[in-house]
């Protein structure tokens, strides 16, 4: 089980990301990703869009690519390791947390459906990065 943050830093984390829900309910540590990428890719991304039907789960899949597409090289397979990390922390959370009827919970649908296409998505760049052996 991961350790409890102290309320100090609870209340850190609430002021460097004041939009998230969720940043100082699960354990994570975002490793030398600067604050933009973890707001902009990986809490707005996974935590503050939700999608609907099948339209918006291709079109957050593309948001996305956009978005890591301006970030620095070195950053982009961490943002995506690490959303992964987050949203799957976060969506345990609700489940064991918030959710009341698991299976009528659109939230669960949208969490699962974003969660593979993030997972598709990190194992074709990885792919792409392989060294040839």
């Amino acid at each position: 089980m991961d350790k409890q943050y102290s309320d100090e830093e609870k209340a850190k984390l609430r002021k460097s990301f004041p939009q998230s829900h969720y940043i100082d309910k699960v354990q994570i540590d975002f490793e030398d990703l600067p604050n933009y990428v973890i707001n902009k890719g990986i809490i707005w991304r996974f935590e503050q869009q939700r999608s609907g039907n099948n339209g918006d789960y291709y079109e957050w899949q593309n948001k996305l690519v956009e978005f890591l597409n301006t970030i620095p090289d070195q950053y982009r397979l961490k943002a995506m390791q690490k959303g992964i990390e987050y949203a799957k922390k976060v969506y345990e959370y609700h489940q064991l947390n918030e959710c009341k009827a698991p299976n009528q919970c659109t939230l669960n649908e949208s969490w699962e459906r974003r969660l593979v296409l993030a997972e598709n998505m990190l194992k074709r760049a990885e792919e792409q990065i392989k060294p040839i052996d």
